[in-house]
């Protein structure tokens, strides 16, 4: 198996590297970053490389997320099913509305994204998902032509590599299955903001940009952050 990370020279958030350097990891898998500026030729290299050493599965990683240790080796018993070829976990958007990142078209609009979770447990037939956490079984790549990962191919000034990826796996007769047993943080900058009501006094308020997500009592106290499974 063969770890991909395409961001070795963008990356942000030392909290994804604590997570990879906790991984409990199979026999014989190899982690490898790009060192390019394009997600798109980092990822298409890291593609060519796991054919090259003939691993059996690839597992791409970004540098905005989050898992447990235990992510890959949940995410590869789903792969006991020899129909299974591709799997993602299950993460949101990291701006509201917080929507998951689990599409039931290959088309970059929120409408896209399903309007339902079921609980975790059996697989959830996708269309397209993000790049985040995705685990493929490289005999499923061997249909999808080159380039595997491309920009722009939905809207000019946008990424959507992940979409495009995405429908060449349908193309090629691949079905994506959403994992939601599986979850991943997904990273990103919050803005804490005073507020004051004259009803009930300060507030904390936090917002990504100028955008509010959260609100509550300036001064209270902090729970203990809950187990994720």
């Amino acid at each position: 198996m063969l770890i991909a990370i395409p961001c070795a020279v963008q990356g942000r958030w030392s909290s994804f590297w604590a997570c990879v350097s906790e991984l409990n990891l199979p026999p014989r898998v190899v982690i490898r970053t790009g060192r390019g500026c394009s997600p798109a030729t980092n990822r298409n290299g890291l593609i060519d490389e796991a054919v090259a050493l003939g691993a059996q599965w690839i597992w791409f990683l970004d540098d905005d997320l989050t898992f447990g240790p235990d992510a890959l080796t949940r995410l590869l018993r789903r792969f006991d099913d020899p129909a299974v070829d591709a799997v993602v976990p299950l993460s949101f958007r990291r701006q509201p509305p917080f929507r998951a990142l689990w599409f039931d078209r290959t088309v970059p609009e929120l409408d896209a994204m399903k309007d339902t979770l079921p609980p975790p447990g059996p697989l959830v037939p996708l269309t397209a998902a993000t790049f985040g956490g995705l685990l493929v079984r490289m005999s499923a790549l061997r249909a999808i032509p080159k380039p595997y990962v491309a920009l722009g191919q939905f809207v000019p000034d946008q990424w959507d590599d992940d979409l495009y990826f995405c429908r060449k796996l349908s193309e090629a007769g691949v079905q994506l299955w959403g994992d939601s047993s599986v979850q991943f943080g997904h990273t990103t900058d919050v803005e804490v903001w005073p507020h004051y009501d004259t009803a009930t006094g300060w507030s904390v308020v936090f917002a990504r940009g100028t955008v509010p997500f959260l609100m509550q009592p300036w001064g209270e106290t902090q729970p203990e952050p809950a187990e994720v499974s």
